[in-house]
């Protein structure tokens, strides 16, 4: 998916929620300062950015999957009259 300029990961659009999976291209210093970068930029323009690291997903996808589905209900637009 193409967002702000950037291929990321995952997207959810009516949240603004963008999911980048970090393999071990994302180590380096400059990598990392790249990373921020974009984020810095995704965020500016409205978004939320969740990273996880491959050995997150790898061992521990429950955990990752658990963490996306709180920062959706996070961001989910509240309706008058509905319940959190």
């Amino acid at each position: 998916m193409i967002l702000c300029g950037f291929i990321v990961d995952f997207a959810c659009y009516e949240a603004r929620l963008v999911v980048e999976v970090d393999g071990a291209t994302h180590t380096t210093e400059a990598e990392l300062e790249k990373d921020r970068r974009r984020d810095e930029k995704l965020r500016a323009n409205g978004n939320s950015v969740l990273r996880f690291t491959n050995d997150e997903v790898f061992h521990n996808v429950d955990g990752v999957v658990e963490t996306i589905r709180l920062k959706l209900i996070e961001l989910r637009p509240r309706v008058a009259g509905a319940s959190p």
